[in-house]
């Protein structure tokens, strides 16, 4: 390209730049400008002078705007104004110089003013008429000003309407009509405070949309009153306001007036003008939901809701005729239009039903009608209902039937039976039998049957015999299943004259008792029902006769029920405890006995304790002989002793059971045992009652006696429990036996057949009782008891130490749990299971042992404080509670001891227990020992048995006991005693046995670095002996290491054990040496290189130096070079090849 073009193009474009620049500026400037002035077409609003806008909201201008009109003050002056938008998005001309902070302050008074508004309007009443098309109003406002002084502005909507005429206005000052804004309708300047009043005559359009007229106005939300009043020129007009309106309407000559109040903020009427028809045209349509009540065949109600509607909704009518069935009676009649109602006089069958006014409906009318019922059998309709110029008559009818009947319907073509749940919902709460649907009109004809009841009787006798008198209580359960019943019928063969005598009736409300003859039968007793009784009923009575004292059979009959239906009578017999009864049944009566007595029967509380026998009746009617034997009381005893001695003081639990046959008795005698007080005696029944006791003086006549009176007269089985103490009781000097005499009680009712006496020492000695007739047998749980068939007045007992007892085991179980912390403290508990019969124990604690705690069982045991023997030893007394059982008595201690200085290499341990008393026999004996992590047990304690195994873990071997932890709590039984301790993780735990006492515990503990040194020390020191010595190295060494090994592995086996594998390493060491010593020698020695001759001469040696004898095993020197064994014989000929090879040994491979 040239270079004349190129300047031509580069001035082209600048010159295009330029103009874009240009037009730019030019159109930033117009918009600027057009932002200033109105829009086309609107007109700018005038504000008044007074506003803040006009004034201006600071003296200092913000800046003034470029001005587009001129203003003329009040004053003549001459000032700018510009154009900002106001309420509602129209622009305000304001003056130039106002800031636009005032000008928004004037815009938030306006939106949210402070007081009341400068003007509002309160009131709003139109009145007018319809006229063609049109509603003409004249609208009265009225306005309220609270403005002292200036114009204010007040809207008044109602753009809708147009104004007709020149409106009027009366106030307190002037008034001046303002433009008609689109959104706001007509305005008003106002000036003045006070009320004004504008009169505006309009003319509102009607909206038509097919038979409806509707007019709408916005009015002013302010208003607090409106109402509005329209004539119609029509008599029947149907108007519609909204909700929130009242409507009144009313008839004035030639037409209608509405009254509307409340209209809110929008005008809003709707009428439709309804053709002027005669009422009498008017079609009807009637829906009826009818309920019919047939009550025990006497009397039917009919309850009707009636619907009636003009057909179409064409025409109105204000006065209905409804015929009623024939022959019922008008009981009640319901409706919210119902204004007024009459029968015809010319047919009282038909009720004429005025309304409150003209409508088109739906109406509904509600009736209640009654009537009796025909004779059972005969046939009746149930109908009527039927309204005057209806059309249609559709409906549905449900038919209750109260009472023991049915019905039976015939067909109608216009009837129809449905299910019940097809029925309306109203109708569906109503218990009813049958539902139908008519289409045409209601008729139903029907005829009642009486239902034959059917009853079911479950009977149940209970029959009482005493020594003089025979109560018969009987049940009967009647099952109305299908009807009703008025009365039942019992027949009782003879009663009256076996002399039996109603007592008592427990009847149902419902039922009344009476006894009367059915058709001349004395024999039947009738209860008659106040009211026909359904369901189930439940009727008792009791009756009682004497019985002749003669003791002859006596014969009876039992009441029987009167009903078709097959039955079985449940008989229960209790008799008197001094009576027996025997029962024998006719030839004509099936009586079977029953092996559990019957639920059905429920005997009186006075009753319940009697013997009792079941039996069944199969056969209607019963006659029964019954034997009776009246017997006198009986009565038997035995007693059962236990003594407890503790602490020099005895204690007696004496345990008397008696027997008690035919009679009850109320209270027992019993004597008073020597040398015991009778305050003293305390007297308790079964589950630890207290019975009241009174001490009855000694007479000439009688001794002094205990009577003891009991909660109720008690026959059978029963026992009574009476405890008291004796003095205390010192032991025979120079001897270790103790002489105790023990005195009983005896009763004055009967003597004991029996007497058991069982004595029980704290300290676990035995008693062995003397005198002639006492004989000694074990328990169940293996303790003497001796026994003596009478009733003694006391026994001797010896209690002594009884050395060859071998069924006595006073402590059957023992563990003891040692814990060796890293601090050196060592923490014990030693748990004992002790047998019955131990109850007191001394406990010594030899110096160096500090106890913690005492618990029996879970509970913590408070013990006194010790005696100190000389040798440091302290003695604790320990009392342990009465009364617990024989599976939970377990005494646990705590105590806790310190370490002895621990060695370098380890620790000796001399561990000692709780020393029991020497009298008490220890039987098995667990000792764990739980040493810390770096402590190994090394040599095993005298007196114990090892309870652990060794087993291969990881890595090593290692010692586990035979019995777990839980397994050890099992056997003792730790579950009854306290919390057990934590156990560290980590530890090594060692488990030891033993029987009888409990010696110490002596062993001692190998830290694992001087285990390992020993061990592995002594075997590496034995593998480098056989390295440096070959002498060593010969089988019989070997067999002699192994030999010294095994004869100390016989005498200890433990150390030898625990020694082994720190051994092992060191033969590995030993091993390791050995190749390092055989590698460096390999390295360090000479490589001699033998070669082959090459010509066919014999070869000669290698090695210029002599060969050497052969060196023994283990030798140093150097294996020479030698030539093959064949030496002598000439080799074959080799050219050039080597004939030797290289060998790290010297032989040839």
């Amino acid at each position: 390209m040239s270079p004349r073009y190129g300047g031509t193009r580069t001035a082209a474009g600048s010159a295009r730049i330029l103009c874009g620049l240009l037009c730019l500026v030019i159109a930033l400037d117009e918009m600027r400008g057009r932002a200033q002035e109105p829009s086309a077409g609107e007109q700018p609003v005038a504000v008044p002078r007074d506003t803040p806008a006009a004034k201006g909201g600071s003296p200092k201008s913000a800046g003034k705007s470029p001005s587009t009109k001129s203003g003329e003050g009040s004053d003549g002056t001459q000032f700018d104004i510009i154009y900002l938008p106001g309420p509602g998005g129209v622009l305000v001309p304001v003056r130039a110089g106002a800031s636009l902070e005032g000008y928004y302050r004037y815009l938030d008074q306006q939106e949210s003013p402070e007081g009341p508004p400068l003007a509002a309007v309160y009131s709003l009443q139109f009145d007018g008429a319809v006229v063609d098309d049109r509603v003409q109003l004249v609208a009265r406002v009225e306005v309220i000003v609270t403005a002292e002084s200036g114009w204010q502005e007040v809207k008044l909507f109602m753009q809708e309407a147009t104004l007709r005429d020149v409106p009027a206005h009366e106030g307190p000052g002037p008034a001046v009509p303002g433009p008609l804004l689109p959104d706001f309708g007509y305005t008003w300047w106002i000036k003045g405070k006070g009320t004004h009043t504008l009169t505006l005559p309009l003319s509102i359009p009607i909206l038509k949309l097919a038979t409806l007229n509707r007019i709408q106005a916005t009015l002013p939300s302010t208003a607090a009153r409106s109402k509005l009043t329209l004539r119609i020129n029509s008599p029947r007009v149907l108007p519609k306001v909204p909700e929130s309106s009242t409507l009144k309407s009313k008839s004035v000559p030639q037409g209608t007036e509405l009254e509307v109040i409340g209209l809110g903020n929008r005008l809003d009427l709707t009428w439709q003008v309804l053709p002027d028809t005669q009422p009498a045209e008017t079609a009807l349509e009637v829906t009826t939901y009818a309920v019919a009540t047939l009550v025990d065949g006497e009397s039917v109600t009919l309850e009707a809701t009636q619907r009636i509607q003009s057909l179409g909704q064409q025409g109105t009518f204000e006065e209905v005729r409804v015929s009623l069935p024939p022959g019922y009676e008008l009981l009640r009649l319901d409706g919210r239009e119902h204004r007024d109602h009459r029968p015809d006089p010319g047919n009282p069958q038909q009720i004429v039903v005025q309304l409150k006014k003209p409508t088109s409906g739906p109406v509904d009318l509600k009736w209640t009608v009654r009537s009796k019922l025909p004779a059972v059998g005969e046939s009746f309709a149930l109908q009527g209902f039927e309204v005057d110029r209806a059309r249609l008559q559709t409906g549905f009818l449900a038919v209750v039937v109260v009472g023991d009947f049915r019905y039976v319907t015939e067909t109608d073509k216009f009837l129809r039976r449905i299910d019940v749940a097809n029925l309306p919902g109203p109708m569906q709460q109503v218990a009813a039998r049958e539902a139908y649907q008519f289409l045409n009109r209601l008729h139903l004809r029907l005829k009642l049957q009486r239902i034959e009841p059917h009853v079911t009787v479950d009977p149940a006798l209970l029959l009482h015999f005493s020594s003089d008198s025979a109560e018969i209580d009987g049940a009967f359960r009647l099952q109305v299943l299908r009807g009703s019943i008025t009365s039942f019928r019992l027949r009782w063969p003879g009663w009256k004259q076996q002399g039996w005598t109603m007592t008592h009736a427990d009847l149902p409300g419902q039922v009344e008792f009476r006894q009367s003859e059915v058709d001349g039968d004395a024999d039947v007793i009738k209860l008659d029902f106040l009211e026909p009784a359904k369901g189930t009923v439940d009727v008792r009575f009791r009756a009682r006769r004497a019985l002749d004292s003669a003791g002859g059979p006596v014969s009876l009959t039992l009441p029987a029920p009167e009903t078709p239906h097959p039955y079985s009578t449940r008989l229960a017999v209790v008799s008197a405890d001094n009576v027996e009864v025997e029962l024998r049944p006719s030839e004509t009566t099936v009586l079977y006995p029953l092996s559990e007595p019957s639920a059905r029967i429920q005997s009186p509380r006075e009753w319940q304790s009697l013997r009792r026998s079941d039996y069944r009746l199969e056969s209607p009617r019963s006659e029964l002989a019954v034997g009776l034997s009246v017997h006198s009381r009986q009565l038997h005893a035995t007693s059962e002793v236990e003594a407890s001695i503790r602490s020099g003081a005895v204690t007696v639990r004496q345990k008397m059971l008696f027997d008690v046959s035919y009679e009850r008795i109320a209270q027992l005698r019993f004597s008073v045992p020597e040398g015991v007080a009778p305050e003293q005696l305390k007297f308790f029944a079964s589950g630890d009652r207290k019975l009241p006791a009174l001490f009855v003086p000694g007479s000439g006549r009688a001794p002094a006696e205990m009577r003891v009176s009991l909660d109720s007269p008690v026959i059978g089985r029963f026992e009574i429990d009476a405890r008291y103490a004796l003095p205390g009781i010192q032991p025979s000097s120079g001897s270790q036996t103790t002489k105790v005499s023990i005195p009983f009680m005896q009763s004055n009712d009967v003597p004991f057949s029996e007497t058991r006496l069982t004595c029980r020492d704290a300290a676990g000695r035995e008693a062995t009782v003397d005198g002639s007739g006492w004989q000694l047998r074990l328990a169940a749980e293996g303790l003497p008891v001796w026994t003596i068939g009478s009733g003694p007045a006391s026994a001797e007992l010896t209690v002594a130490h009884s050395a060859g007892a071998l069924h006595v085991t006073q402590v059957t179980k023992t563990l003891i749990r040692t814990v060796v912390t890293a601090g050196g403290i060592i923490e014990n508990r030693a748990q004992y299971r002790l047998s019955e019969g131990v109850s007191e124990l001394s406990i010594a604690f030899p110096a160096g042992l500090e106890p913690t705690g005492f618990w029996w069982n879970r509970g913590e045991l408070a013990v006194g404080s010790p005696a100190d023997a000389a040798d440091g030893t302290r003695l604790f007394e320990i009392v342990i509670p009465d009364r617990t059982s024989s599976a939970d008595r377990l005494l646990t201690i705590t105590f806790r001891t310190h370490a002895r200085h621990a060695g370098r290499f380890g620790a000796d341990y001399a561990l000692r227990a709780p020393q029991l008393p020497h009298d008490l026999r220890t039987s098995q004996v667990y000792w764990q020992v739980e040493l810390p992590y770096q402590e190994h047990l090394f040599t095993e304690p005298t007196g114990y048995a090892a309870e652990y195994r060794w087993e291969f873990g990881k890595l090593l071997w290692a010692r586990e006991p035979d019995l777990s932890d839980l397994e050890l709590q099992q056997w003792i039984g730790t579950a009854a005693g306290p919390a057990l301790q934590s156990v560290r993780p980590g530890e090594n735990r060692y488990l030891f046995a033993t029987s009888g006492e409990v010696p110490p515990l002596s062993f001692r503990a190998l830290r694992k670095w001087s285990m390992t040194l020993f061990g592995a020390g002594i075997a590496l020191a034995l593998g480098l002996v056989v390295l440096r010595w070959p002498t060593a190295r010969n089988p019989a060494a070997l067999l002699l290491v192994v030999f010294i090994v095994a004869l100390l592995g016989a005498w200890h086996s433990g150390p030898v054990l625990v020694l082994l594998q720190p051994a092992l390493l060191g033969v590995l060491l030993a091993l390791l040496a050995a190749f390092i010593k055989s590698f460096q020698q390999r390295r360090s020695r000479p490589v001699l290189l033998a070669l082959g001759s090459a010509s066919g001469f014999a070869a000669a040696p290698a090695s210029s130096h002599p060969r050497s004898p052969s060196i023994g095993v283990g030798s140093n020197d150097y294996t020479s070079l030698r030539p093959p064994p064949d030496a002598s014989r000439t080799p074959a000929p080799v050219s050039g090849q080597v004939s030797g090879q290289l060998s790290e040994s010297g032989s040839r491979l």
